[in-house]
């Protein structure tokens, strides 16, 4: 399995009912930003929070089409434009990790969505 970029993390959450919660594999945390990723400052991360309500399908996705063609300061400067290409980390901003989402999965009956992750071990 490979890690998702930008462009295929959009075209799978579209693939998914809109209404839906998307939440994390991970101790049930929801996704936050986007921003650039600290490892490499020319990829994007998505962080996450504890937040009680998570976002929607449609939410999330106005959030991610907007990342393409926007343009990221660096962590430590330099400005960086996404488009479809660029890998997407899990991190929160200014820290670094080697978690990468991998699949977009509806979780149960109730319909909610999960971002399946990965970590490098997984994919090198």
């Amino acid at each position: 399995m490979e890690p998702l970029n930008l462009g295929q993390l959009i075209d799978a959450l579209g693939r998914h009912d809109p209404k839906a919660s998307v939440g994390y594999d991970f101790c049930r945390l929801a996704p936050a930003g986007p921003w650039s990723y600290r490892g490499y400052y020319d990829h994007l991360a998505l962080g996450f929070n504890t937040t009680a309500r998570r976002p929607t399908v449609d939410e999330l996705l106005i959030v991610l089409r907007g990342a393409v063609g926007k343009v990221f300061e660096g962590y430590k400067g330099g400005n960086y434009t996404m488009t479809r290409a660029t890998p997407v980390w899990v991190a929160q901003w200014g820290d670094t990790s080697e978690t990468r989402i991998a699949a977009v999965e509806k979780k149960n009956d109730v319909g909610d969505v999960v971002l399946v992750t990965m970590t490098s071990d997984e994919w090198l």
